[in-house]
């Protein structure tokens, strides 16, 4: 294993292109591991890899928001639609269902990549496939009650993926 691949195991996923490129610009030895070290804190590249951080961050904050959000029109169109009751017809509400499902399905796969990019290794995406299904069932099985419990557990799912995303975040600070 040479000093390059030792010094670039102990960085997120997410992390090493950016290291790699920046190793190519300023053509630095890379045989020689406390060198590398060195010229990374002489860069003080801690802004830019901050930045960087924070970006992933936001886009897996804001891709689990989207799952529950289209989960969630979805699960109301299903509910709305054994019920009996329509905004303005069948067929919009028909159509913003299915958006809302493509929406989830499509957010559910970005996460998945989003996932391994950040060095998960078990398929964290599962958790919310499962709240989907969940409540999917729990607001189909309750249509007489008027409290809708869907919603609180597709948000019990974004908080279960959000805390396993901050934990790969603090593993590798």
């Amino acid at each position: 294993m040479s000093d390059l691949e030792k010094f670039l195991e102990n960085i997120p996923p997410y992390l090493k292109e950016y290291y790699t490129k920046k190793i190519e610009e300023d053509k630095v030895d890379t045989n020689d591991l406390r060198h590398l070290k060195r010229h990374f804190e002489k860069k003080n590249l801690a802004s830019e890899i901050k930045e960087i951080k924070h970006k992933m961050s936001v886009d897996t904050t804001m891709n689990l928001v989207l799952i529950v959000m289209g989960a969630y029109l979805f699960i109301s169109f299903v509910r709305n639609f054994m019920l009996g009751n329509f905004m303005v017809n069948a067929y919009v509400n028909g159509i913003v269902g299915i958006v809302g499902l493509v929406v989830c399905g499509y957010e559910l796969y970005k996460e998945k990549k989003l996932y391994r990019l950040c060095g998960g290794e078990k398929p964290i995406v599962i958790v919310n496939m499962i709240a989907v299904l969940v409540g999917l069932l729990v607001s189909t099985n309750t249509l007489d009650s008027p409290i809708d419990f869907s919603l609180i557990i597709l948000l019990m799912g974004l908080i279960l993926t959000k805390l396993s995303y901050l934990s790969l975040f603090k593993k590798y600070e």
